[in-house]
């Protein structure tokens, strides 16, 4: 969606969308640098309107990782105790990059769900 704060008309944002669903969160950040700050803003943001966060998802938009990648997941788990799942690599085919993303997401899926 682009971000929590990321106008949806001129007067609401999607955090407004998402409040107004109530429906639990799955917040997709980069992989690498910059991720902690990002997810713990975004985290508090949320947390401050007492919506739930089922799972961080962390992508890679670049090809390969950078050396913040290899530590972010756990510092993510550890510090705000939210799953975090990925990451998905970067690929630059559509329909790939679908599937990378659904295989990182079926922990949250249930299992009848998935064999459809």
């Amino acid at each position: 969606a682009g971000g929590l704060f990321v106008p949806v008309d001129s007067q609401r944002d999607v955090v407004d969308l998402i409040q107004a669903f109530a429906l639990p969160v799955v917040l997709v950040a980069r992989a690498g640098l910059g991720t902690l700050n990002h997810v713990a803003l975004s985290l508090e943001a949320l947390a401050s309107r007492k919506l739930s966060v089922r799972a961080v998802v962390l992508s890679r938009g670049v090809p390969g990782s950078d050396l913040a990648e290899r530590d972010n997941r756990r510092y993510l788990e550890a510090r705000h105790g939210v799953e975090v799942l990925g990451p998905v690599p970067h690929v630059v085919d559509a329909q790939r990059r679908h599937l990378a993303f659904r295989r990182a997401l079926a922990p949250l899926v249930p299992e009848r769900a998935r064999a459809r």
